[in-house]
């Protein structure tokens, strides 16, 4: 699985588009564009890079994945999920990616929520949020599409920027709309809750950049940006304050994860290429974070190890490597000094 995700990968880095080339002295010529239930998929210079990172991210985390054992439906679903977020990186309109974002939260269900966790709902939180997502998405794009890439009436433009802004909180999980992220991590198994979240959070915000790129009326909205600044402050700190107070490992990891979200609302805040490009290198760090968390809560939850701190006394004795695993994950996604997180904060 992992070597069939990055096979895709190495072909999307490496792969000439729409240029005659050859293999074994045999011509070819693969095309950077296909035709899907009448919807253009277009692989190009503006997605590639974003398409062979969501590739190299599933190749990744399948490979970590024999070790933390999360479920027999997880390299399977996974794949799917991975094939959906990379086609929502390539459809022409780009609007129709809250569709495919959406089916996408709905074969995530068979991740979170496999057949030996029956009775296990919390997921379908996230299939509600992405259809309210993609509606929302859906109408603005429609209104903007009506509005045009130029200048526009301000109140058409308050109006449309308000239901973009309310489908992409929905898609980000920014409070209160991050429900089903602890109610999963009370219950999923703690790799298959990382993968979800790393692969979902991706297709959102690269959906967030192709956005704000298609429209200037958008890009040049500094009330837009300063809401997203303060947004981003109210979430970093309604975060940090509900992770204190969990009893729960997996919970607090999952109100960490949701901080490092608004620290990457917060460099795209600042409306400059070095912000944006800060905002993709804090989420390349927090797949390193992340995983490496969930890859020692996944041990020591196949180990039988509880995940309240009376079931986790005394668990850094008999499973040490697990136990720092899980550790040095955390101060990443918080940010402390010297693991991946720390440097773009």
């Amino acid at each position: 699985w992992q070597g069939g995700a990055g096979l895709a990968a190495l072909l999307v880095f490496a792969i000439r588009l729409d240029e005659a080339g050859g293999i074994l002295g045999i011509p070819f010529k693969l095309s950077g564009t296909w035709m899907i239930v009448g919807r253009s998929l277009v692989l190009g210079e503006s997605n590639q890079s974003a398409v062979g990172f969501v590739y190299l991210l599933a190749a990744f985390l399948f490979a970590g994945g024999y070790v933390a054992r999360p479920g027999r439906l997880f390299y399977a679903a996974g794949l799917v999920v991975v094939g959906l977020v990379a086609a929502s990186l390539m459809v022409v309109p780009f609007l129709y990616a809250a569709v495919l974002l959406e089916c996408m939260a709905i074969v995530a269900v068979l991740i979170l929520s496999p057949p030996e966790l029956a009775g296990f709902h919390a997921p379908m939180r996230m299939v509600v949020l992405y259809t309210l997502g993609m509606i929302a998405l859906l109408i603005a794009g429609w209104q903007a599409d009506v509005l045009g890439a130029g200048a526009a009436p301000a109140d058409r433009v308050r109006a449309v920027t308000a239901l973009a802004m309310l489908g992409f909180s929905l898609l980000l999980a920014v409070p209160p709309f991050h429900i089903w992220f602890p109610s999963s991590a009370g219950q999923s198994h703690p790799y298959a809750l990382a993968f979800v979240i790393l692969i979902s959070q991706a297709g959102a915000l690269f959906l967030v950049f192709r956005f704000v790129d298609a429209y200037a009326w958008l890009r040049e909205d500094a009330e837009l940006f300063a809401g997203v600044r303060w947004g981003a402050i109210a979430m970093a700190g309604f975060a940090a304050l509900w992770a204190m107070a969990q009893r729960s490992l997996a919970r607090t990891a999952a109100y960490v994860m949701l901080a490092d979200t608004a620290v990457i609302l917060l460099a795209f805040s600042s409306m400059t290429p070095s912000g944006y490009q800060l905002a993709l290198g804090l989420s390349g760090a927090r797949v390193i974070s992340l995983s490496v968390w969930a890859l020692g809560a996944s041990v020591l939850r196949n180990a039988g190890a509880g995940d309240t701190p009376d079931e986790l006394a005394g668990i850094g004795y008999h499973a040490p490597l697990a136990t720092a695993t899980v550790l040095v994950g955390l101060f990443s996604l918080a940010g402390f000094p010297l693991p991946a997180g720390f440097p773009g904060r």
